[in-house]
């Protein structure tokens, strides 16, 4: 599902200010080591839940949410190497989340995700059985 997201993401940032994608800007310093090359935009990535109930494929617009994908435009969409980071102070249990205000958006810090794939019962064969 995120795959799909990051293929679907526009390859130049927006020209609203507010609006996504946008310029990913490493405020707090971290050395995240992303996989893409700079520079790097920032697009939501929302849950396959959203998804369905909105009858889209990805973000257009209100509250993005606390998950981010980082990638480069330039890249070929369907060969674009990305990371996925969130932020952590606004993650409630149980896959929740709430929104920070408008104003402090742009202050929480984020936290950069590992992402696995997902193994198939199949895959495992008799193993299993």
């Amino acid at each position: 599902m995120v795959k799909a997201q990051v293929d679907i993401a526009p390859a130049v940032p927006s020209t609203n200010p507010r609006g996504y994608p946008h310029i990913f800007n490493d405020r707090d310093g971290d050395d995240f080591n992303f996989l893409a090359e700079e520079p790097w935009l920032e697009y939501p990535i929302l849950a396959a839940s959203v998804l369905e109930a909105r009858g889209i494929e990805g973000y257009t617009s209100g509250i993005p949410g606390p998950v981010r994908v980082i990638y480069n435009g330039s890249a070929v969409p369907t060969e674009r190497k990305f990371d996925v980071v969130y932020h952590h102070d606004v993650l409630l249990p149980l896959g929740g989340w709430a929104s920070p205000a408008p104003d402090e958006d742009q202050n929480v810090p984020f936290t950069k995700a590992t992402l696995c794939r997902r193994v198939r019962r199949s895959e495992f064969g008799a193993e299993l059985s």
